[in-house]
């Protein structure tokens, strides 16, 4: 019991350090703004994806794909996959233009060229 009442107040510590940390260096992790852009758009979200077998299979052996690359950032990892009927929309950030080719060239082998890259690059702070 001690040792499990030690191990959450550490965990509790680490977080507050990171949170501590994140608003020290001025990173807003709120994208809010940005989102309602899009969903208010004619850019498809997430709920534009197909639910068909077909397209939900290419979604999914896509993002298998880009978690089995080795060395991407969580950002690059996290991009939105959005198959719209066998178009593959790709959005969100990456750290480097490397690991935006590196997902542009995997949807290229999932969709040929049935892929539209949004793509963006943001150095990490």
């Amino acid at each position: 019991m001690k040792r499990m009442t030690l191990a959450i107040a550490a965990a509790l510590l680490s977080a507050n350090c990171m949170a501590q940390q994140v608003q020290a260096e001025g990173y807003n992790a709120d994208n809010t703004k940005k989102n309602s852009k899009v969903v208010n758009g004619d850019k498809p979200t997430a709920q534009n994806q197909s639910n068909d077998k077909d397209s939900i299979e290419r979604s999914a052996n896509l993002r298998k794909a880009i978690m089995k690359s080795k060395g991407l950032s969580v950002n690059a990892q996290n991009v939105k996959l959005i198959d719209e009927n066998g178009k593959m929309t790709l959005r969100g950030p990456v750290d480097s233009a490397k690991e935006k080719s590196v997902i542009e060239n995997l949807a290229k082998k999932c969709y040929g060229n049935d892929y539209v890259s949004e793509i963006e690059i943001v150095i990490p702070k």
